[in-house]
């Protein structure tokens, strides 16, 4: 039978508390880095609001990024709610 983790440590002399703080510290210090926020939505025309496919759709200074479907609908991970996204169509501007 396998001697559980916390066994372990505490065999090789390590304290309970201590181990299960380090172990807290590394959960909380990991966690944010894997937190992510989904946005989606429909990339329409203001002219006409017919859906825009194969608009590039990137988070600002990263290399993430995504394209439009057919319906003009995407869904990218940003990391925060604070995250800026760029569109780029060719042969439209701003």
């Amino acid at each position: 039978m396998k001697e559980p983790l916390l066994k372990k440590f505490i065999s090789l002399g390590f304290q309970p508390r201590r181990v299960l703080i380090a172990i807290g510290a590394w959960i909380l210090l990991i966690y944010p880095a894997y937190a992510q926020t989904t946005v989606s939505g429909r990339v329409t025309s203001g002219e006409d609001a017919e859906p825009l496919p194969g608009v590039n759709i990137l988070v600002k200074g990263t290399s993430d990024g995504t394209i439009s479907d057919a319906d003009g609908n995407f869904s990218i991970a940003v990391p925060s709610s604070e995250s800026v996204l760029v569109f780029s169509f060719v042969g439209y501007q701003v």
